[in-house]
């Protein structure tokens, strides 16, 4: 049976299913599978570089996992409506937003990307992600909430298997 995971805003219940990308992804599928086995709450914030993408940080209580295990496997820079990445960098890789400084955290985030014209982009430029699912329901609905990050700001979400 399909790996299917729910993301839900919880202001209103607006809710997404996802399927994963298990043959094309087999390795971050089993990782974030992992992840998941808790549901994950976090606040969602909208991308500064990448478009039309929100992103989930990862909580420290759901990294269950070594990611620099995990392969580059069905990356993209361009991605689609709907699909869902995973990025993970160490400390120090990444620039924080605006400071121009390295970041001194490790960045664990779920990439979901809403609309057209989105783009894997970033303080550093270009940033191929692993591409592990795609929402297959509620994505019009999801899409609206999505782009009020980018106006309202941050807002609740959570994560579970489903």
């Amino acid at each position: 049976m399909t790996k299917r995971l729910s993301l839900k805003f919880t202001e209103n219940d607006v809710t997404a299913i996802a399927e994963l990308h298990e043959q094309d992804a087999p390795e971050t599928c089993k990782a974030l599978w992992q992840c998941f086995s808790l549901p994950s709450r976090e606040k969602v914030i909208h991308a500064m570089y990448a478009g039309r993408e929100i992103m989930f940080p990862i909580p420290e209580k759901n990294r269950l996992i070594d990611p620099r295990k995990i392969p580059p496997e069905n990356q993209t820079i361009t991605p689609l409506p709907g699909e869902i990445g995973f990025v993970f960098y160490p400390p120090h890789r990444l620039l924080g937003g605006g400071s121009g400084k390295p970041m001194d955290e490790e960045f664990w985030d779920l990439t979901i990307f809403y609309g057209r014209n989105a783009r894997i982009f970033s303080t550093l430029g270009w940033l191929p992600v692993n591409i592990f699912a795609t929402i297959i329901d509620g994505l019009p609905e999801f899409a609206e909430m999505c782009a009020l990050t980018r106006k309202e700001g941050l807002k609740e979400m959570v994560i579970q298997r489903g």
